[in-house]
């Protein structure tokens, strides 16, 4: 339900400036603001019931002197009105997506145990491209969980190439053959 409304919130800011330069503008305004509303008492503030909306927007003046877009602005007091806010992150997730599809590249994430060479990532970020025919954006994230080998999330797929999954798969092997 949330996913559904955070996308209906991105997507019409999204519409407001399909087509310009504002996208990228935009999106680094919603980095920014989600980066300050990750702080647990701004949110706390910003959901308290015995707050007026007034007194939320007056508290957050400084905030929106930053933003380079007035719609960006207006958009931050509309979900603030609407008591959405605690739904930014989401929005600004979806808000990404839409402008990764309209460029054609899709995000995704390596989970990894070790150190990954340059020329490892490069392998890895063109194998993956080739499989999901689209411009990949890559984060690489260390991760305990992973023993070895390597785990990747694009979009709704997953290539799980760890040693867990592998020790699980001959393990399935061997009981089946027993």
């Amino acid at each position: 339900m949330s996913q559904d409304i955070s996308y209906r919130y991105a997507k019409a800011l999204y519409d407001l400036d399909e087509g310009t330069e504002s996208l990228t503008t935009n999106l680094k305004n919603l980095r920014q603001l989600q980066n300050v509303f990750q702080d647990v008492e701004v949110v706390d503030f910003l959901t308290n019931p015995n707050l007026s909306d007034n007194q939320k927007e007056k508290a957050l003046d400084g905030v929106f002197r930053q933003l380079d877009k007035e719609h960006v602005q207006n958009f931050l007091k509309l979900i603030l009105k609407r008591k959405k806010i605690e739904i930014l992150p989401m929005i600004v997730t979806e808000y990404e997506k839409l402008i990764d599809n309209a460029h054609g590249c899709v995000r995704g994430t390596v989970y990894h145990a070790h150190a990954i060479t340059s020329a490892e990532t490069e392998n890895i970020h063109n194998q993956i491209e080739s499989v999901v025919k689209k411009k990949v954006i890559l984060n690489y994230e260390h991760t305990p969980d992973v023993v070895g080998g390597l785990k990747v999330q694009v979009g709704n797929l997953t290539f799980d190439d760890t040693l867990k999954t592998h020790f699980n798969r001959l393990n399935d092997h061997l009981k089946r053959s027993h």
